[in-house]
């Protein structure tokens, strides 16, 4: 979740952005087994959960080629710095978006 601000300028039917925000991850981990002996009726069992919530930013720039006058299509990618006390979680997000305006 991240409340992000998104700036740019139309350049015809073609409009570049950024953009850029804090945001919250919610990561859950979780790691089951189970025995591969058909006959068994034993269920999973859990191995590994945990669920952690850590603080962060996303940046990142995208372009909206307008399709029509009530519709863009959007490519976009974005960065996310997780602020985490483990391991590193940063992470890449690719985003192809239909926008449709009412």
């Amino acid at each position: 979740m991240a409340p992000v601000a998104r700036f740019g300028a139309s350049k015809g039917t073609v409009r570049p952005f950024a953009v850029f925000g804090p945001e919250i991850s919610v990561i859950n981990e979780h790691a089951s087994g189970y025995y591969i002996d058909p006959d068994d009726s034993v269920p999973p069992e859990d191995l590994y959960d945990k669920t952690h919530i850590d603080l962060g930013a996303v940046v990142g720039a995208g372009c909206q080629v307008m399709l029509m006058p009530n519709g863009a299509l959007g490519l976009s990618v974005e960065y996310h710095k997780v602020a985490s006390f483990g391991p590193n979680m940063d992470y890449i997000t690719p985003h192809i978006t239909l926008d449709v305006y009412f």
